[in-house]
């Protein structure tokens, strides 16, 4: 704070001043006093010692003293300014440092002003572009909204034409099933008229092995003749070997007519069976043999628990890969295992095993996010995988195995192109991705975490059809039934569902008191038979009646049997010919089973 001296001082301080000249002349004021004080002292004692003027003295006293008051308080108030004067000097200089502590400031904040300047134009630059990006928005919304009137219309059009279909498919339908039941009643007459034509042919083949014996025992006759009657008798037994000769000729003709016949018929019903094949839905079937599978032998593959297993389908190789990330390929021949290679590939337990249509690569997915290719004679890596962020469910070659196609609990479907071991396109997903599969070359079909199918167009990178499945828990896996018509989902919820593959509405499901599902089960249909499918079970503490083994479900007479295991089941496969089952179970075994009809 501002100090200011004391108004007594100030006018005390300019009295003196005006009195003389500066500030200084009080000293020397002060020392003539003393000196005339001490020179009338001096007078005085000289000249009349004795006579001294006492009041003179007493004057002069005062006033030196006074003039020593005056001096001391002058050194109080000269103290006292000096004190003022160093603290006006701080001050200054506090005041000259704020004075540069502004400038710098000032020259800061015109620096921050040129900036903001400059980012006010780039500013309103940008928003001069994002004006020219919105108009731009704006014309190919309106192009946007006339594509879509026009797909609107075209949509409206299709509706009417696929109406138009629909009610043809139900006549077509309606036509169908009235030939098919004509067809039936025609085959179960022609059934009765060759089960008659056979009897038949029985019929005539004793009667020709009769005449065969009857001609045996004239012959054995005719050479034990007496000469005598040789000529008599000869002609009688020729007569009658005519006889029978012609009643044979006679057999023989009825018999290759027959034969004849019964080629006809059986022609006959393959080309209705293959009719009824092509021309009825995926369910109709004429053969309802019931296919079970019998205990062949058994081998230790791995300490820990078998994943997958997979069979090459133009050969007798199958792959099995385990929860130590290790996956070996196996032969079998007759009842024994070869085991041809061994191939350490991940970090963590294996989810997929898929051959290359040449059988000469395998892909492999596993838990830790990658997806490798290896070569299967040799077991060496060709490529690796890197996107995913979590667990690969599993993955397909297609393009002529070229490229490679993944689904993973990331929630996404990534498509590769193995040679250059790069992503090609990530397909988004709301959900996670449980299981795919490849419907054909361009199509691929997703299951979901959210009970949910999808199916994606792998060239255009579309989602194309999405419903909501029936399944009340989510989908664990999903198949394709080898004539491609048919869609089977596993689920949490214990029941197994079949789908048109065309339209994805369900058409059947299916359940087994003995069932359990948990996220690693996954159906499988039999190779060349769409009506036979088979599901590893377990053990389970929430269902009483479960048990660990394989379901066999007969799609045609709506009936299934398990196929019992000492073991949790994990996976299954079948060889390419579906009659021989391979089961993966949780001890580390492989079990073989072998199909017999009854």
């Amino acid at each position: 704070m501002h100090m200011s001296p004391p108004s007594s001082f100030k006018q005390r301080f300019y009295v003196k001043l005006k009195e003389r000249d500066n500030r200084n002349d009080i000293f020397p004021h002060l020392l003539e006093l003393q000196e005339r004080f001490q020179k009338q002292q001096q007078l005085t004692i000289s000249s009349s010692p004795n006579l001294i003027n006492k009041n003179q003295i007493e004057d002069l006293q005062s006033q030196i003293l006074n003039a020593l008051r005056e001096k001391a308080r002058m050194m109080d108030q000269m103290t006292e300014l000096s004190n003022y004067l160093q603290s006006v000097d701080k001050q200054l200089e506090q005041s000259v440092k704020e004075k540069s502590k502004l400038e710098e400031e000032n020259k800061y904040l015109k620096e921050q002003v040129e900036l903001h300047k400059r980012e006010a134009d780039l500013f309103l630059i940008e928003i001069e572009r994002r004006d020219q990006e919105i108009k731009t928005m704006d014309n190919y919304q309106i192009k946007y909204q006339k594509e879509v009137h026009s797909i609107k219309n075209n949509d409206y059009l299709l509706n009417e034409q696929i109406k138009s279909l629909q009610s043809s498919i139900i006549n077509m339908t309606n036509y169908i099933n009235k030939l098919n039941n004509e067809n039936k009643l025609q085959m179960i007459n022609v059934y009765n008229e060759l089960e008659q034509e056979k009897q038949k042919c029985l019929t005539l083949e004793q009667q020709l092995n009769l005449s065969q014996l009857q001609i045996r025992q004239l012959k054995i006759l005719l050479t034990s003749n007496n000469e005598l009657n040789k000529n008599n008798d000869l002609n009688n037994e020729l007569n009658y070997q005519l006889t029978q000769q012609y009643n044979k000729d006679q057999l023989i003709n009825h018999y290759e007519l027959y034969k004849d016949q019964q080629q006809l018929l059986t022609d006959s019903l393959n080309s209705f069976e293959s009719i009824l094949t092509t021309t009825t839905s995926p369910m109709v079937m004429l053969d309802t043999t019931e296919i079970s599978f019998s205990y062949l032998n058994s081998v230790k593959a791995n300490d820990n628990q078998i994943n997958r297993v997979c069979y090459n389908s133009k050969s007798s190789i199958f792959a099995s890969g385990s929860e130590d990330g290790i996956v070996m390929l196996w032969k079998t021949k007759g009842k024994e295992f070869i085991k041809t290679n061994t191939i350490r590939t991940a970090t963590k337990g294996i989810t997929s095993i898929s051959f290359s249509n040449d059988r000469r690569k395998v892909l492999i997915s596993s838990k830790d996010s990658y997806c490798r290719v290896h070569d299967v004679k040799s077991g060496a890596l060709y490529s690796t995988l890197k996107g995913h962020s979590s667990t690969i469910c599993n993955g397909y070659f297609y393009e002529n195995d070229t490229k490679a196609i993944t689904g993973s609990h990331d929630k996404t479907i990534k498509l590769w192109d193995i040679h250059y071991q790069k992503c090609i396109k990530t397909l988004l997903s709301m959900s996670k991705v449980n299981a795919i599969e490849l419907l054909s070359d361009s199509i691929c079909i997703s299951a979901h975490f959210d009970k949910r199918i999808r199916l994606y167009d792998v060239r255009t990178y579309q989602k194309t059809m999405d419903i909501e499945s029936s399944h009340t828990e989510q989908i664990t896996s999903i198949s394709i039934s080898p004539d491609r018509n048919m869609i089977l989902t596993t689920s949490k919820d214990n029941t197994l569902k079949l789908f048109d593959s065309r339209t994805l509405k369900e058409i059947q499901t299916l359940s087994h008191p003995k069932y359990f599902c948990n996220l690693e089960t996954k159906a499988y249909f039999r190779p060349n038979c769409n009506h036979i499918v088979a599901v590893p079970t377990c053990v389970n503490s929430f269902l009483e009646d479960s048990s660990n083994g394989t379901v066999l479900f007969n799609l045609l007479t709506n009936s299934s049997h398990l196929l019992p295991n000492t073991s949790k089941v994990i996976d299954i496969a079948f060889n390419k010919d579906g009659n021989r089952l391979v089961c993966g179970t949780i001890d580390g075994s492989l079990d073989i089973f072998e199909q017999f009809i009854f």
